[in-house]
């Protein structure tokens, strides 16, 4: 084996990108899931002690490795069942410069997703086919689309509804726009 010479990252040296899992609450109890990713034991956080704390964390890393630019990645249980998440992300997006991603199932209201689609700059819809609305994601992905929010509707392709999940992305089809549609098998 040769000597291992050097890791290197392909992020720019400003770019932090910080991952978080606010709670296992979801509306959602499917099969296969992580196991605890939705049993609703660990509940939202209050946003005192968060915003402090991770006002603390970015500061350090701005001020000490010259971090400027940050990229929250947001994932639950269901994120956009908590109640301060707009709250949330707009005190982040007007004091530094963040990029913010959700991986959601998108259930929400079209109220909803018209008041906060700016929130976001990328959405990860996971289709499941025991609960999905395909006209419901084909609206909400279509006013992300025209929001400009990065949009992708991932389709949990689960073996054992295979032609129902077969079906879904096919309906996903009848979007007027051309937002991106993958299907991702699930395993047992």
């Amino acid at each position: 084996m040769k000597k291992l010479i050097k890791i290197d990252s392909n992020m720019p040296d400003d770019f932090l990108k910080i991952e978080l899992c606010l709670s296992n609450m979801c509306n959602y109890e499917c099969w296969y899931c992580f196991p605890g990713c939705n049993t609703g034991t660990h509940r939202w956080p209050g946003l005192e002690p968060l915003i402090p704390n991770l006002t603390h964390l970015m500061e350090y890393y701005k001020t000490h490795q010259g971090k400027t630019k940050f990229h929250f990645h947001i994932i639950g249980g269901e994120p956009t069942v908590w109640p301060n998440l707009p709250k949330f992300i707009r005190h982040f997006k007007e004091r530094y410069d963040v990029f913010v991603s959700i991986s959601t199932n998108a259930s929400r209201t079209m109220r909803w997703w018209e008041e906060n689609a700016t929130c976001f700059d990328a959405v990860a819809i996971s289709c499941h086919h025991e609960a999905v609305d395909v006209n419901h994601i084909i609206k909400v992905g279509d006013l992300l689309y025209k929001k400009h929010v990065n949009l992708t509707a991932m389709v949990l392709m689960d073996p054992f509804h295979w032609d129902k999940c077969v079906n879904i992305v096919e309906g996903l089809k009848g979007s007027k726009h051309r937002w991106e549609i993958s299907a991702l098998e699930v395993y047992h």
